[in-house]
């Protein structure tokens, strides 16, 4: 398995990023409740955080950047599933994918955003592949991962944090999983492509939100559904 040192980096400083916006929503609501001489103080410490979190997405991609080589895949919508399950840079492939795909979705469904763990994808990726029985195929892989990706692919929130519910995280999974099921070439507009997954995945919602942890069973449902596309 190779994986980019960037990974941990990543989540750790996405980690700071999202507990500094939760705690800026805890705060936002005070400013309404307070005085003028205290609401401008309330104000001042926003503008604070606010400052300190683009501090936080700078560092983010300076670090990523000075971290990455030539064992970080750099190509954008030429990783499916099937080339990630036979490439040595697949899994840090999976787990970029993945956060990218997710963070669309989640803004594009309307769903409070989950902070996905990069490092923790990229190993169930790796973990999966080598399970026993190992999966049949890239429709048998995407259901193992969407059931491992809703048990433990995921950042614990920081405090305060709306979090979306277990139905919400699979409807995005199964958006994401889809997009990557798909043979580019077919649709080079890789933004296109997933919009159009995530209307698939909105389209049947309470079906995908009501399956079972059962990979034949959602196998199905994206093999039916990838071929449509």
């Amino acid at each position: 398995m190779m994986l980019s040192p960037a990974l941990p980096v990543k989540d750790a400083l996405r980690s700071l990023r999202t507990g500094l916006a939760a705690g800026r929503e805890v705060i936002r609501p005070l400013r309404s409740l307070v005085p003028p001489p205290v609401g401008g103080l309330v104000d001042d410490f926003m503008h604070r955080i606010d400052r300190i979190g683009l501090r936080v997405e700078h560092e983010t991609s300076r670090a990523v950047h000075s971290m990455l080589d030539h064992s970080t895949p750099q190509e954008r919508n030429t990783w499916t599933l099937a080339r990630m399950a036979t490439d040595p840079a697949g899994p840090t492939a999976f787990a970029e994918r993945l956060y990218f795909g997710l963070e669309i979705a989640f803004e594009r469904l309307s769903l409070p955003s989950e902070l996905l763990s990069e490092m923790l994808a990229a190993r169930a990726f790796d973990r999966t592949l080598r399970s026993t029985p190992p999966p049949g195929d890239s429709f048998d892989l995407a259901a193992a991962l969407l059931i491992e990706a809703d048990a433990g692919m995921f950042a614990p929130p920081p405090p305060f944090a709306v979090r979306a519910s277990a139905a919400d995280r699979r409807l995005a999974l199964f958006a994401v999983m889809l997009w990557l099921l798909v043979d580019p070439d077919d649709d080079p507009d890789e933004q296109a492509l997933l919009d159009i997954c995530i209307d698939a995945a909105a389209a049947l919602g309470r079906q995908i939100a009501e399956l079972p942890d059962d990979r034949a069973a959602i196998r199905r449902l994206l093999s039916e559904y990838a071929r449509l596309i």
